[in-house]
């Protein structure tokens, strides 16, 4: 007992560290090229090793299928740690390619904000934000007027930071998702505030100004002010964090990767025909069956189609009931099946499907007597044993 936990526990530990394993891939940053040009590993996860400058504190690596650049596939970042002061990275990718592809890849090098820097970032972003406050918030004699539904000015100021930000990024993996539903609010009492003469009497007499109309300007202006500040407030969570900002780019287009080995699955398994009776009697064969499976997709990338299945084979041995009537197949004389089948542990596949058998109906010369009426579709389940063959067959 000893021997087999040992054993076991030996399995279990190769599993996991091939699990965890990355196939290290160079990146020559002067010849912009992966291992010497080689095509890069295809369904395994990579380990991106390249040369790095000291002021770089980031590398991003960002993969791109069939130049839509809008929708990477895949961002993987590297940060240089308080103690790293080497000039090389090891970038982890835990995103498999696809064999027989080309992709795009492109290296993002990332030094830090200086302070004058960030200044200057702050206020540029501020400025455009208020200006687009500004311009799409009116004083009228009776309310505030604002030119577009709260939710789609949100959505503008949001993508002007995402602009303005384009090119920076932070080394405290602190994302912005947008502003907050509490601006949202904001505009919506902006919307709801109500100007009215009598309200803003009281305000023209503690403000010293002359008239109800100066008093309505100065209280709808304290509005929009605060609604300013308040997005001054959100933002500065992030322009206070440790900003980097891109120093330099390497873009790699339409690199190929290896192309990966296909293999033919081959079942050899036993299985079970059911012919009628009851659950209590069934009347049902059973032999053992050899057939080819189609994988619905690809493991790697999708475990449950890559498990799943379409079979098709054969019976090797004809079926008899409890009657002794004796079941073969059409065409060559032995009973075939389809079936979709699931494959569980590493090579156990389990099939259901249907079965065509010929029924053999024996008249007195023992002749065989054959009608349309004998050939039936009967259901069935088996287990079988999966072989992979044809290892050479390529993409």
């Amino acid at each position: 007992m000893k021997k087999i936990l040992m054993s076991l526990a030996a399995v279990l530990t190769l599993g996991h560290t091939a699990i965890a394993q990355y196939t290290p891939v160079n990146f020559d940053y002067e010849k912009t090229s992966f291992n010497e040009n080689l095509p890069l590993p295809a369904e395994k996860n990579l380990m991106i090793k390249g040369q790095v400058s000291e002021v770089i504190s980031q590398v991003r690596f960002t993969i791109f299928k069939n130049n839509n650049h809008n929708s990477p596939l895949n961002v993987s970042t590297w940060r240089r740690s308080f103690s790293n002061n080497s000039q090389a990275f090891d970038l982890p990718i835990n995103y498999k390619l696809r064999g027989g592809s080309e992709y795009d890849f492109q290296l993002d090098y990332l030094r830090r904000v200086t302070d004058a820097e960030k200044l200057n970032l702050q206020k540029a972003l501020f400025e455009t934000l208020d200006g687009y406050v500004s311009s799409n918030v009116e004083i009228g004699r009776r309310k505030v007027a604002v030119s577009k539904p709260a939710g789609m000015l949100l959505s503008d100021m949001n993508d002007i930071v995402m602009q303005g930000l384009s090119n920076y990024d932070n080394l405290v993996g602190y994302e912005f998702k947008g502003f907050s539903d509490i601006i949202k609010d904001k505009i919506y009492q902006l919307q709801a505030t109500k100007l009215r003469a009598a309200k803003f009497s009281i305000i023209k007499s503690k403000e010293g100004l002359d008239n109800n109309k100066e008093s309505k300007t100065a209280y709808a202006q304290q509005l929009i002010g605060d609604l300013k500040n308040m997005v001054h407030s959100e933002l500065n969570q992030l322009l206070n964090t440790d900003l980097v900002v891109i120093a330099d780019t390497k873009m790699v287009q339409d690199y190929p990767t290896e192309k990966t080995m296909n293999s033919l699955p081959v079942n050899i398994g036993y299985g079970a025909v059911y012919f009628d009776g009851t659950l209590s009697k069934p009347n049902y064969g059973t032999g053992p069956y050899v057939g080819l499976s189609f994988p619905l997709g690809n493991k790697t990338f999708s475990k449950f189609l890559g498990n799943a299945s379409l079979s098709a084979g054969i019976f090797l041995q004809d079926f008899k009931d409890l009657n002794e009537v004796k079941y073969t197949g059409p065409f060559i004389k032995k009973p075939i099946y389809a079936a979709l089948g699931y494959k569980f542990f590493r090579f156990i596949r389990f099939n259901a499907g249907v079965t065509v058998v010929e029924k053999r109906n024996i008249t007195i010369g023992n002749l065989n007597t054959i009608t349309t009426n004998d050939i039936k579709i009967l259901p069935f389940i088996g287990l079988s044993a999966e072989i992979n063959i044809w290892a050479g067959l390529k993409n």
